[in-house]
């Protein structure tokens, strides 16, 4: 079956993201004919759906959704075996913001034909938007499985990926819809939500800021740029006050010993810090000053020599 293409793909994602109907955001290609033409082939073939289906578009074309609701829903009631009419009309009803009847109209459009991938990229987008995120996956990843190119799918499938937390998942195929419109400025939020998500901040930040260079209105994704921004400013924070290495540990517990006037233990601890890193010129320094109490002064003085070496700043 020969189904009507809606026009040049656009997504309308916003944000905490929604999902992209096939052709619901955006008004289908221009009919070949106008709509006082397909009234006239209505009135010699009254039962024939994909005619009052061309009469819908006709209407939306005009932005009258009213008349073109009206259309679908004859071309539904003289075709109930048309997969098509039934995909349109869903399109119409989930305009109305009524989900249960819009995916009702989905399934039967791919019920009475399952290879319909524009339907199922549909259905999918009904039934995330009504929370079932896991029947999502399974209608969209069926819209690619039959149409690999099909952009809507990878798009939304990605998005439902990473709603139930398999980012990586998601980023297979929104980096697949990110090379294909590398001027989407919506595709590239996606993407950066994504890498957000899944650890990679540095290419969320890339992202945000291919989408704001393509859009700077999109609110949105200043929003993920800041909150990007802000993860890997903690981030940073959190390596400098990273826990202490071995050697601090052991030139802590010297430091301790010293001052309880152990001098062998302050020593032995102070020794393997520096085992640890021979580059910690505070355990060189206590070490030169333990062996100068215990009257070894050329092991002392080279213990010192060592940390004035290491921070020739220090008094």
């Amino acid at each position: 079956m020969k189904h009507l293409q809606p026009m040049t793909l656009a997504y309308a994602f916003f944000f905490l993201s929604s999902f992209a109907l096939e052709a619901s955001a955006q008004a289908p290609r221009k009919t070949q004919a106008s709509v006082e033409e397909l009234k006239a082939s209505i009135r010699r073939e009254p039962a024939n759906p994909s005619l009052q289906v061309a009469l819908g578009l006709a209407y939306w074309g005009r932005n009258d959704y009213p008349h073109a609701y009206a259309a679908f829903q004859q071309a539904v009631k003289v075709g109930p075996q048309s997969a098509e009419a039934h995909n349109w009309l869903g399109i119409a009803i989930l305009e109305k913001a009524d989900l249960p009847n819009a995916i009702s109209e989905f399934r039967k459009a791919v019920a009475l034909d399952p290879k319909y991938a524009r339907a199922y990229t549909n259905l999918g987008s009904a039934l995330a938007k009504s929370g079932d995120v896991n029947e999502a996956v399974i209608a969209f990843k069926e819209a690619v499985a039959l149409d690999p190119d099909n952009l809507a799918a990878h798009m939304n499938l990605g998005v439902a990926l990473r709603e139930k937390g398999d980012a990586q998942g998601a980023l297979t195929h929104l980096q697949r819809v990110a090379k294909s419109e590398p001027g989407n400025a919506s595709v590239q939020y996606e993407l950066g939500q994504t890498l957000r998500q899944s650890g990679d901040l540095a290419g969320a930040q890339q992202a945000f800021e291919r989408a704001l260079s393509i859009d700077s209105e999109l609110r949105e994704g200043y929003y993920g740029l800041g909150v990007v921004l802000k993860q890997e400013a903690a981030s940073a924070r959190r390596v400098k006050a990273a826990p202490p290495s071995r050697a601090e540990d052991f030139y802590d517990r010297g430091k301790e010993a010293a001052a309880h006037g152990d001098l062998n233990a302050a020593k032995q601890q102070l020794i393997e810090a520096l085992r640890v890193d021979d580059a910690h010129a505070a355990a060189h320094n206590l070490l030169g000053f333990v062996l100068g109490q215990q009257g070894d002064l050329p092991a002392a003085t080279a213990q010192l020599e060592r940390s004035i070496a290491l921070r020739p700043e220090v008094a």
